[in-house]
């Protein structure tokens, strides 16, 4: 089942170094700049230059502070039963 393709049921602010718990099925990036995270596999990845109203299509179960300029990161949760 595609977690990309499905509609967020919900969304919460990121606060940057904090645990995502659940994780974010998807971020929106609501300020211009970079957004370092830790994947759901434990992956740590660099999206740079992104630009205001960007919507990272990944699952994160972090966003590192140290790594991270981008702003107003909001968070998406997938539907009830896509977990």
């Amino acid at each position: 089942m595609s977690y990309i393709n499905s509609i967020a049921k919900d969304g919460f602010s990121i606060t940057p170094d904090a645990d995502l718990s659940p994780n974010a099925y998807g971020i929106h990036v609501g300020g211009a700049g970079d957004v370092q995270l830790i994947t759901a596999g434990g992956t740590t990845v660099t999206y740079s230059g992104l630009v205001a109203g960007t919507t990272l299509n990944v699952q994160a179960s972090k966003v590192v502070a140290a790594g991270t300029t981008a702003t107003l990161l909001v968070g998406h949760l997938p539907q009830i039963g896509m977990q």
